[in-house]
């Protein structure tokens, strides 16, 4: 059988002086700093005498949890210096105790240094959180190393409490939801969570995520769809919770976000069946439109870039007459549309588009109107978020425009938006056009 050595930890305040705490605290007088300063390395030079062994229990936890509150204090120091000196001390010292000590004083510091990745000023201070964060979540050595898995369940919270204070504005965001995918596989799945509290927890995760999408930086978007995909496959996400995440959103970033939980939800796995290894990346992979080849390096001497202008000129100039021959055809394809429909609601939702639960009211003294979104800006854009929402034979006729875009070309199309005024104006129980009104503007 194996043989088990029990190791003897360290009682960490042997190796400190018995004003350690005081002089982590001094604010007082124009060196104070440096006393702070020396305090901290004095720690940390008793962590590496303790060899990462440091006792962790009984009575000694007690003291342990002084020293993790004053060092908590200084990752808020008025020195900025200070604050990555007091982080990578702190992250030392968490993984030098045992793993039930772990979760017990990571509690104290995760608001700490959740705040500090997302909105310190200087990166030196946010790479030291992260570290720190990855840290608590990993076992010491003596207790065999890798993930803490109790760790892992009680940070879910406490992120998206950080996510959703910061409204996914804060510059760090991308690094903590990097850290999270990077850690994803250690954090317990959804169908296997019995606590309810916990349940709780990961649907507000779930959540703040999904509104990481929404985020006007596209590294946060990035970011949020990476963790998002791969968190599905590895089964910390759910359908439901992903349908919970939308369902808070307005109506606008409902659509620019629609497209992205398809691909996402292509990523949970299904019942009985094996995640592939590839499924990951599918989201991201059918997002990208049509993504060229690189070119052979042999091809890329000589003249190959007149020769390849000269093609790519040939193909426009063959677009372009085809265009033409059947710009007539669609034309007439596209009045025998609209007369049909004449009679009734061109921009009628179809089923299964996100839409709000409460249609908007433009009459009354409380008239609520839809939030603009900022994209898309461009045609191509905007057909992409629009064409989920309405009749296919409608699709065509608003975004059929020929290359030259003359005034001709975009008479149909008004033609269409007109009847479908037209046809809410007489139904005032229709909301097609109030909940579509940013598309229309567009």
């Amino acid at each position: 059988g194996s043989i088990e050595i029990d190791v003897p930890r360290i009682d960490l305040t042997t190796f400190l002086s018995k004003d350690y705490l005081l002089d982590l605290g001094k604010v007082e007088g124009k060196n104070s700093w440096k006393i702070r300063k020396q305090a901290m390395d004095d720690i940390n030079g008793a962590i590496d005498k303790c060899g990462s062994l440091i006792l962790s229990t009984g009575p000694h936890l007690a003291q342990l949890v002084e020293i993790v509150r004053a060092l908590n204090e200084r990752m808020n120091d008025s020195q900025s210096n200070l604050k990555p000196v007091a982080a990578t001390v702190v992250g030392k010292l968490i993984s030098s105790v045992d793993e039930v000590a772990q979760i017990k004083l990571g509690r104290i510091l995760y608001s700490t240094l959740l705040t500090a990745a997302l909105s310190d000023r200087k990166q030196q201070m946010k790479d030291s959180a992260l570290e720190a964060l990855t840290l608590t979540l990993t076992k010491s050595e003596i207790d065999g190393g890798g993930p803490n898995l109790l760790a892992h369940e009680g940070l879910i919270l406490p992120i998206a409490v950080s996510l959703k204070k910061s409204e996914y504005k804060a510059s760090g965001t991308p690094g903590l939801l990097q850290l999270v995918t990077k850690q994803v596989k250690y954090f317990p799945r959804s169908d296997s969570i019995k606590s309810s509290k916990l349940k709780s927890s990961l649907l507000e995760l779930t959540v703040q995520v999904v509104g990481c999408l929404t985020s006007s930086k596209s590294e946060t978007r990035s970011a949020a769809e990476t963790l998002l995909t791969k968190g599905s496959n590895a089964g910390l996400f759910q359908g439901s919770a992903l349908d919970k995440g939308i369902s808070v959103l307005l109506p606008a970033q409902q659509r620019s976000v629609q497209n992205v939980i398809v691909n996402v939800k292509g990523a949970l796995p299904t019942e009985g069946q094996k995640p592939s290894a590839d499924v990951q990346e599918r989201g991201r992979r059918s997002k990208e439109p049509n993504t060229p080849q690189k070119e052979n390096p042999s091809k890329l001497r000589g003249n190959s870039r007149p020769q390849r202008d000269l093609r790519s000129k040939k193909m426009d100039s063959m677009k372009m007459q085809a265009s033409r021959k059947n710009l007539e055809k669609d034309r007439a394809d596209d009045s025998d549309s609209i007369s049909t429909l004449d009679t009734s609601q061109p921009l009628h939702l179809v089923p299964d588009s996100y839409v709000p639960k409460k249609p908007f009211r433009i009459n009354g003294s409380r008239d609520s109107w839809p939030a603009f979104p900022d994209e898309p800006d461009e045609p191509d854009d905007l057909r992409r978020v629009w064409s989920p929402l309405i009749p296919q034979s409608s699709v065509a006729v608003l975004f059929n425009i020929s290359s030259k875009k003359t005034q001709e070309d975009c008479q149909l199309g008004c033609k269409l938006l007109r009847n479908a005024i037209h046809y809410s104006s007489n139904n005032s129980e229709d909301p097609s056009c109030i909940d579509q009104l940013d598309l229309i503007l567009k």
